[in-house]
């Protein structure tokens, strides 16, 4: 839900559109999906559709030219992939420490740039 409203926000900031981002980003989405396919189960299609939600999320993000925005939604990708690969791949403390490190980044630089805008 969260990327979901992030997407709905960064849009509103969104100034330019640039499909050189859309290969790359499918090409990661593609990557992690695969690499991940073997071991989803009954939940292959729902982390299909999770990734691609946030695969939008950092191209809408990329859009809107805000520094602080591209590097959090960066960081909740690479977040929420490490949390996918340690639930269905292989758990480690490691992976455990990583997705809470990068995802409380993350959030703090999407408001440090929302609160920044708000004040504008």
């Amino acid at each position: 839900m969260a990327h979901i409203l992030y997407i709905l926000t960064f849009k509103k900031l969104f100034k330019r559109q640039n499909l050189l981002y859309l290969p790359a980003i499918l090409l990661f989405i593609i990557g992690l999906c695969s690499f991940l396919y073997p071991h989803l189960g009954a939940m292959k299609t729902p982390v299909f559709l999770y990734a691609m939600t946030i695969g939008t999320m950092l191209y809408v993000a990329l859009g809107t030219n805000k520094k602080w925005l591209i590097i959090g939604a960066g960081l909740f990708v690479l977040s929420d992939s490490i949390l996918a690969i340690n639930i269905f791949y292989q758990e480690s403390l490691w992976g455990s420490l990583v997705v809470m490190m990068t995802y409380v980044l993350a959030q703090y630089f999407l408001v440090k740039e929302m609160i920044k805008k708000e004040i504008e």
